[in-house]
Formats: C-alpha cells, sequence, structure tokens
C-alpha cells in the first residue's frame, strides 16, 4: 500500500477525473483527507450550466437532486474500482451529501482496512 499522502493525492485525482467524465466539467476545489479506515472528501464548483438553469425553476432543486443521485451512484461505481487500483482496499461504503445552493458536495469513504 501507498503512503497515506500519495493515496489522498492519487484518489483526488481519480474523483475529480471521474467527475469531468461523467460530467463534463470538473469541480473547482477538490480535497481528500484519510484518518485510519475513513476518507472525507469536499468538492466544490460542481454545478453544470444545465443544474443552474434548473435551479432557476420550481422544483428545480429537487430535480438537480434527483439527477445527482443517479450520477453519483454511477460514480461510486468508477471510484471503487479505482480506490481498488490505487490503495489495494475495498470501499465498504461511500456516503455524500450535495449543497446546491452552496455548489458543495462532501461526504466519507469507508476503507475495509486502516491505512496506518
Amino acid at each position: 500500500m501507498n503512503s497515506v499522502v500519495s493515496c489522498e493525492k492519487e484518489i483526488k485525482k481519480a474523483m475529480i477525473k471521474i467527475h469531468q467524465e461523467t460530467l463534463g466539467k470538473g469541480p473547482e476545489e477538490a480535497w481528500m483527507k484519510i484518518n485510519r479506515n475513513i476518507g472525507t472528501f469536499y468538492y466544490s464548483g460542481t454545478l453544470t450550466r444545465l443544474e443552474e438553469n434548473l435551479l432557476l425553476v420550481p422544483d428545480g432543486e429537487e430535480d438537480v437532486l434527483r439527477l445527482r443521485e443517479i450520477i453519483i451512484r454511477q460514480q461510486n461505481s468508477f471510484l471503487r474500482e479505482e480506490i481498488k487500483k490505487i490503495a489495494g482496499v475495498e470501499v465498504k461504503e461511500i456516503t455524500g451529501k450535495m449543497s446546491v445552493h452552496n455548489d458543495i458536495y462532501f461526504g466519507a469513504v469507508l476503507f475495509d482496512k486502516s491505512f496506518e
């Protein structure tokens, strides 16, 4: 297994790449921090132009969140594979929360074993 700092950097790069490939743009800012068997992450500036426009219509927030839920499920599938390649650990769970009005997505990844 690589060092924690190296894994954080490589997982963050993988997360950004997956985000870009599925949404057509990357986040403006992103970070990933690992402590033992949990990684926390943060993205800002993730909304696409389509999502920004949807927020202007009635029930737009719910529509954006519903679309993101579907996209995030697909992204998480890809991310699990990438983390196994990068760090040699299995992902037990990925959880996150999208705040559309703040244009941020944050959450945590639970790994099957500790990085320390």
